[in-house]
C-alpha cells in the first residue's frame, strides 16, 4: 500500500503537475490511476484511466489537464465516506456470520462425538471494541430417534444469552448454517417451565451427519465454512412446488428449500420452463381440494 511506503519513497510517486493536493502514480497492467491519501492514512484511488505514451489520451496528460483549476473536484465526497464505513461494516459482518458458521459447525461435530450436548459461545454482533462481540450461548444436543428408526438422527439447538442481537435474527443464522437442511424443516419444542427460550430442533436424513463429520476431518470447519458441503438433492430439470414462506430469501442468499415431492434443492432456476414434478403436482391437488372442501 501506498501509505505504508516510506515518505521518500513515496515522493517518487508523486504526480508533480498537481500542486494543491498531494496525488500518487499506481498502475495495474495497462491502467493507471490517481491516489490520495486521506489524514488516516488512507488511500483513495480517485481516478483511473489507460496509459498512453505522447498521446494526449494519456491518462496522466488529461487528469493534469482537468486539474488546472483545481484537483479538488476529484477528492472523495461525504457520500464517499459514508459508502465506504457501509462496505467495511457489511465485510466485518460476513466475516462474523462465517465465525458463527464455524463454531456451530464446530458444535455439531463435538455433539456428535461426544454423545453429550455442547454449549458454544457464537459472535452476534460488531462493537467498537472488537470486530466480533461475543453474545449468545448455543446448545446443541445430538440424538438418535431409537431401534426404530435407526437412520434418523435428531438434531436440538436452543440459543440464549443472545446480547444486543435479536433471538430471532440468531436463531436464523444459526439454523442456516446446516448445510443441506432446508429452514422449513425446523420445528421449535415448546417452552418448558423455568426456560426462557424453546429449543428447535431437525430430524436429518440418513447419511447427513456421516458426511458432514467426514467433511470436518477432511477439511475442516473454516473451509467448510467459506465452500459449504452440499448435501441437497440437488435441481433435477423439473418445476417443484416448495412453500413460498422464506422463498425470496432462499433465493437471494442462497438458503435450501424442500420440494412438496421432499427434494432439496438452491433455488435459482427459472421453473416457468420446465415440466411440473409429478409428485409435486399430485400434492398440490391434493391441497386445493382439501381447501376447497366445504
Amino acid at each position: 500500500m501506498l501509505s505504508d511506503r516510506p515518505l521518500a519513497e513515496l515522493h517518487q510517486h508523486r504526480i508533480s503537475a498537481v500542486t494543491d493536493y498531494a496525488w500518487y502514480r499506481v498502475k495495474a497492467g495497462h491502467f493507471r490511476g490517481a491516489v490520495w491519501i486521506d489524514k488516516a492514512g488512507l488511500p483513495w484511488l480517485c481516478a483511473a484511466g489507460i496509459r498512453r505514451d505522447g498521446d494526449t489520451s494519456d491518462f496522466y496528460a488529461d487528469f493534469e489537464r482537468r486539474c488546472v483549476s483545481g484537483s479538488d473536484v476529484f477528492l472523495p465526497a461525504e457520500s464517499d465516506s459514508k459508502r465506504l464505513r457501509l462496505e467495511v461494516a457489511n465485510a466485518n459482518d460476513r466475516d462474523r456470520q462465517r465465525a458463527l458458521v464455524i463454531k456451530v459447525l464446530d458444535g455439531i461435530a463435538a455433539a456428535a462425538k461426544s454423545s453429550e450436548p455442547q454449549r458454544v459461545t457464537l459472535p452476534t454482533t460488531i462493537n467498537s471494541q472488537a470486530l466480533f462481540s461475543e453474545g449468545a450461548q448455543l446448545q446443541v444436543a445430538v440424538s438418535s430417534n431409537g431401534p426404530e428408526y435407526p437412520n434418523e438422527i435428531t438434531i436440538s439447538v436452543e440459543v440464549t444469552d443472545f446480547a444486543d442481537a435479536r433471538y430471532d435474527d440468531v436463531l436464523f443464522e444459526v439454523q442456516a448454517a446446516f448445510p443441506g437442511v432446508p429452514l422449513n424443516d425446523w420445528d421449535v419444542a415448546p417452552t418448558l417451565e423455568g426456560l426462557r427460550d424453546p429449543c428447535w430442533y431437525v430430524v436429518v436424513p440418513e447419511g447427513w451427519l456421516e458426511r458432514l463429520l467426514q467433511d470436518v476431518d477432511d477439511r475442516g470447519t473454516a473451509a467448510m465454512a467459506e465452500s459449504p458441503l452440499d448435501m441437497t438433492d440437488g435441481p433435477d430439470g423439473f418445476a417443484h412446488v416448495v412453500q413460498r414462506s422464506g422463498l425470496t430469501h432462499a433465493i437471494v442468499d442462497g438458503h435450501v428449500v424442500r420440494a412438496a415431492c421432499g427434494r432439496t434443492f438452491v433455488p435459482g432456476q427459472d421453473p416457468n420452463d420446465k415440466e411440473m414434478c409429478v409428485r409435486c403436482a399430485a400434492h398440490h391437488q391434493e391441497i386445493e381440494a382439501a381447501v376447497s372442501t366445504p
